[in-house]
């Protein structure tokens, strides 16, 4: 039990687990808008998923100096790998879709300063999360097309990031003023349940995940571990591929 809890904590703590997750993203706007598959973006999302995630989570720590290789060294190993890994497949990139994503890097790379921004902070991630997941593999569509797509993820992550923006609470300064400080944990999870509600009835969302969305909201309170956003919650996505690829 405890090397299988060795091999989670490092699959969570490097991020795989999270580029799994934004990889199924991609798969579900395949499927759903009927674009072919692309494995020189697949695979650049997902390590650059896997470089940009530990980027950003631990930044604050590298800053403070408290980031020690000898404690840290599989997550840097892996950032390391996945680092290559982007490069290797950014170079087999369209040049309209290097520029897409250099676009977007920009603004992966500011956030630890924008984070400061507390009530912003979950916005931010879930426009860059549906820039990736769905503008990126949809260039080669008109906006007519695309624009529903894009909408439903934009939602969807953000009813995904409330049980994070939750959990957390206690963990964020007050001073970052988050939604749940702002406007409470249950007002929080209403406006969640709201964004579902326009997903399943006007954007085509799958009943069953709205439903395990709506769930997965429901039960998040401050006193969670862990393990039930960073491993349980990010798992949606996957569950949710799985689905639509067992449907067609």
């Amino acid at each position: 039990m405890k090397i299988f809890k060795s091999i989670l904590d490092f699959y969570i703590t490097t991020s795989i687990h999270v580029a799994f997750a934004v990889f199924s993203l991609v798969q579900i706007t395949r499927i759903a808008l009927n674009i072919s598959t692309n494995l020189n973006v697949d695979l650049f999302i997902f390590f650059g998923t896997i470089f940009g995630y530990n980027f950003l989570k631990y930044f604050e720590v590298f800053q403070k100096k408290v980031f020690t290789v000898k404690k840290n060294y599989p997550i840097l190993i892996v950032t390391i790998f996945a680092f290559f890994g982007l490069l290797f497949y950014f170079f087999k990139l369209e040049f309209e879709i290097k520029l897409a994503f250099l676009g977007i890097s920009i603004v992966v790379f500011t956030y630890p300063f924008l984070r400061k921004y507390g009530f912003l902070k979950m916005f931010i991630v879930a426009i860059c999360v549906t820039y990736i997941t769905v503008y990126v593999p949809c260039l080669i569509l008109n906006w007519n097309d695309k624009l529903g797509c894009l909408m439903q993820r934009l939602l969807v992550v953000l009813c995904l990031l409330i049980p994070f923006e939750i959990v957390d609470q206690e963990i964020d300064a007050k001073t970052l003023v988050t939604l749940p400080h702002k406007i409470g944990i249950q007002n929080t999870k209403l406006a969640g349940y709201f964004l579902l509600l326009i997903c399943y009835y006007f954007l085509q969302l799958d009943l069953i995940i709205t439903l395990v969305i709506g769930v997965f909201v429901f039960f998040s309170n401050a006193n969670r571990s862990k393990y039930y956003t960073s491993f349980w919650t990010e798992s949606i996505p996957i569950l949710w591929w799985l689905l639509l690829w067992y449907k067609f």
